[in-house]
């Protein structure tokens, strides 16, 4: 709306121009998520996954904008984060290639390490591939002893800059790459019906499909050594003055809920009851120091 006021000799007009400018654009988040059961679950007081439930609690916080939730393709969304100037995408890790493109927000959460399933039996692991806490040193290493094995991943998904390092010189015939709207239960299913022979998962994802039968009672995992015991995710938006604006006020946000009882169960719902000692351990020393007083 725009008020032009005029002085012709002693009278004085004021013209009333209403101007439809596109405000929208500063006020709405495109929010994309590439699971289809996220849309559905967003408007439900249910829990579905670590991602869902600790960006659920930072959406139902958020008053300034108004979000819309829409689901796309990995490839797609990335194609949004880099070429409009209000798109966000929660669970994320952050990389220096995405941080070149996108902005991040503070840590969302954390999530146990990714690591190799199989059916019992049908790989071969010798005992000096593995460390002292029986974690697999080079994936490299255990696909040359089983050269006629397939590893199954879900094309655009990071598992860890230092997982993505191992599988970048693994030979493309021993890798099979899948697209799926559920991609959770997809690679269980594929290791199952034998398409795949491994496949990397979260212990998070596994904790869900068990809960659904889902999984091959014959499935055994093994843990990839890294550097840090669990991954950290992120809250990355366009790199614009809008996104910045909106991590700025999600960072906010996630200093207030860290050490929550509502943000430490929505990650222990997703997680094996004998993995919560060590993972309350690593919660605690992780968002503790990130709890700083927020302006």
């Amino acid at each position: 709306m725009i008020v032009v006021c005029m002085v012709i000799r002693n009278w004085v007009g004021c013209l009333l121009f209403i101007v439809n400018t596109p405000v929208f654009a500063f006020d709405v988040i495109e929010w994309f998520t590439d699971d289809k059961k996220d849309v559905e679950y967003f408007s439900t007081n249910g829990t579905y996954s670590i991602g869902a439930d600790t960006l659920k609690l930072v959406l139902d916080s958020i008053s300034e904008f108004e979000v819309h939730l829409k689901y796309a393709s990995i490839s797609r969304i990335n194609t949004q984060l880099r070429t409009t100037p209000n798109s966000c995408v929660a669970n994320r890790i952050k990389t220096q290639s995405r941080e070149t493109e996108n902005v991040f927000s503070l840590p969302l959460n954390i999530h146990p390490l990714a690591r190799l399933y199989f059916l019992e039996n049908n790989i071969i692991i010798p005992s000096n591939l593995l460390n002292d806490k029986g974690e697999l040193l080079n994936i490299l290493a255990l696909s040359e002893v089983n050269p006629e094995k397939t590893l199954g991943l879900t094309r655009g998904v990071s598992y860890g800059e230092a997982i993505d390092e191992q599988v970048k010189v693994l030979s493309q015939k021993n890798l099979v790459y899948f697209n799926s709207d559920d991609r959770y239960s997809m690679g269980m299913k594929l290791l199952s019906d034998n398409l795949v022979d491994l496949n990397l998962a979260y212990p998070s994802q596994m904790q869900a499909l068990s809960r659904s039968d889902k999984i091959n009672r014959r499935v055994v995992s093994l843990p990839v050594h890294q550097k840090n015991q669990f991954l950290i995710t992120h809250i990355a938006c366009s790199d614009s003055s809008f996104g910045k604006k909106v991590i700025e006020v999600i960072n906010k946000k996630l200093i207030q809920l860290y050490g929550s009882d509502k943000h430490k169960q929505a990650h222990l719902t997703h997680i094996p009851l004998p993995d919560h000692p060590s993972f309350i351990r690593d919660y605690q020393n992780f968002f503790t120091p990130l709890k700083i007083p927020s302006n």
